[in-house]
């Protein structure tokens, strides 16, 4: 199965943990949707987090609307197996992960106007996929 959510290349072998982004970009605003989802603290995102957010959000929102998934991974992270002695360099590949700032709008929606769905029972079922704290947020708020 092929995936767009990990890039195709990378410089180097095996990359540096992701530092904190202290750069504050166009992330906190609402680009393309009317509602979206925003964390509340900084986070890691991992790839099967990304994923399973993408499939949940195309399930609910198929024929609805349309969804705008904001964050890329461009890191990623390695781990040694179990029971492995210290020592003999660093792990094997693990898992491609996105370092969140706080603020920053990981997932973008726009529904239209003739159906009646609560959006608040949308917005559970998507955040059920992800760990961390995360809000709610509409295009027209003060936040």
């Amino acid at each position: 199965m092929l995936n767009n959510l990990f890039p195709k290349s990378s410089k180097l072998k095996k990359s540096f943990y992701p530092r904190e982004l202290r750069i504050k970009n166009m992330s906190d605003n609402l680009l393309f949707g009317n509602y979206g989802i925003k964390t509340k603290k900084n986070t890691v995102l991992y790839l099967k987090n990304l994923e399973s957010l993408k499939k949940n959000a195309n399930k609910i929102l198929k024929k609805i609307g349309k969804i705008w998934i904001r964050p890329f991974p461009h890191y990623f992270i390695t781990k040694k197996p179990l029971e492995v002695r210290m020592g003999n360099g660093k792990g094997n590949f693990y898992s491609w992960c996105v370092n969140l700032p706080k603020g920053f709008t990981i997932l973008e929606f726009s529904i239209e106007e003739k159906s009646n769905i609560n959006i608040f029972k949308i917005f559970k079922m998507l955040t059920s996929k992800i760990k961390g704290s995360i809000k709610f947020v509409k295009k027209n708020d003060l936040y």
